[in-house]
């Protein structure tokens, strides 16, 4: 991939840059393809010459821009002249319609009723207690 930055030249304490079209993984002041134009900080205000068609050539080729290089070139006018000439993206995929969920009713188990407890044992029952409480009546009348 090609990146467009800057390279630094100059001595200690006295920058001076050319702004490059390089290899993504070449050094920042290594190999470079192409030379798009020089910045001077040190010069009031600041002196940047750029070839606008190299580096719009670059930029519309896919080249990446570092961040001071897109201010610069903002400056100079070549990033708006990028935009306008860039193409529109194409839209990966189709647009999804939004999708209604529809409520869904909790499915009911229609259950067996159980079946009852025999009645005997509960007629039972109902007898053994009247007779259980007269008895202790009895025992409480005796006393």
């Amino acid at each position: 991939m090609v990146r467009i930055r800057l390279k630094r030249m100059g001595t200690k304490g006295r920058p001076f840059y050319r702004i490059v079209a390089a290899p993504s993984t070449a050094a920042r002041d290594g190999r470079f393809t192409e030379q798009l134009g020089t910045y001077d900080p040190l010069t009031e205000p600041a002196t940047v010459k750029v070839n606008a068609e190299r580096a719009l050539y670059w930029l519309l080729n896919g080249a990446q821009v570092s961040e001071r290089v897109q201010r610069l070139l903002e400056k100079e006018g070549v990033w708006e002249e990028f935009l306008k000439q860039k193409p529109a993206k194409k839209p990966r995929r189709k647009p999804v319609k939004a999708r209604v969920k529809e409520e869904k009713k909790p499915k009911v188990r229609k259950r067996k009723p159980r079946p009852q407890p025999e009645e005997t044992s509960a007629e039972a029952a109902e007898t053994e207690a009247p007779g259980e409480a007269a008895e202790t009546a009895e025992a409480t009348e005796q006393a």
